[in-house]
């Protein structure tokens, strides 16, 4: 392998470590990538109990296999340039470059319609309050 893209893949790798923890628990984008890129940087991955792989979600998605699930050798594919822009992608994720640039204003944050709503569903991600039967059921209904 060569230097360019070893030391690309190890700047990605740096980058990746630092980016903040995931509350999905099966498969996170920081481990895939980390465990995808951590052999081109010539490091080893760490040895954790597998948990679910890839095809195991898509045969749990797909479990007619219309469409094989196709896993490429990642060394073939990528060079030192589209590691430097998979780095400066996620450094720009990471900076909150987008949110700062497309600036979104209360008006779209809080509908008039339904003002909680977006408090609600971040609420529901982090895990913060547990909608019950009737109360979703209110929601449903009344839209509130």
């Amino acid at each position: 392998m060569s230097t360019p893209i070893k030391e690309a893949a190890k700047a990605l790798v740096k980058v990746l470590e630092s980016f903040p923890r995931e509350t999905l628990t099966d498969l996170s984008f920081k481990e895939t990538q980390l465990d995808r890129f951590r052999p081109l940087a010539g490091m080893t991955n760490p040895i954790r109990e597998q948990k679910t792989s890839i095809k195991d979600i898509v045969a749990k998605v797909n479990p007619y296999q219309i469409k094989e699930l196709e896993i490429k050798a990642v060394e073939s594919s990528l060079t030192d340039e589209a590691i430097a822009q998979q780095t400066k992608a996620l450094k720009n994720l990471m900076s909150n470059k987008y949110r700062d640039y497309y600036y979104v204003t209360d008006k779209l944050y809080r509908p008039q319609g339904n003002p909680i709503y977006y408090e609600r569903l971040l609420a529901d991600i982090h895990g913060e309050s547990k909608e019950n039967l009737f109360t979703g059921l209110k929601t449903v209904i009344l839209g509130k």
